[in-house]
């Protein structure tokens, strides 16, 4: 496995610190674009996944991003 560079360690700590995941909106509002949240998921760092919530009386989908796996956790 490649050494993870600053920004994706920083991804990834946010994802650990947050048990339940992070929606894209989230990690994209503390900096990380879109294309790099795309390579942590296509690389196998996360997982993302669809959530239904709720915003008032709306219903919507999120992107939950979530589970960081085993080799990026010993990294």
């Amino acid at each position: 496995m490649a050494e993870l560079t600053d920004e994706q360690r920083r991804a990834l700590l946010l994802l650990a610190r947050s048990p339940k995941g992070c929606t894209e909106a989230l990690m994209m509002a503390h900096g990380f674009e879109l294309a790099f949240l795309g390579k942590l998921l296509f690389d196998g760092h996360a997982l993302a996944t669809p959530h239904e919530t709720r915003a008032g009386s709306k219903q919507m989908i999120v992107v939950l991003m979530t589970m960081i796996t085993a080799a990026v956790q010993k990294a």
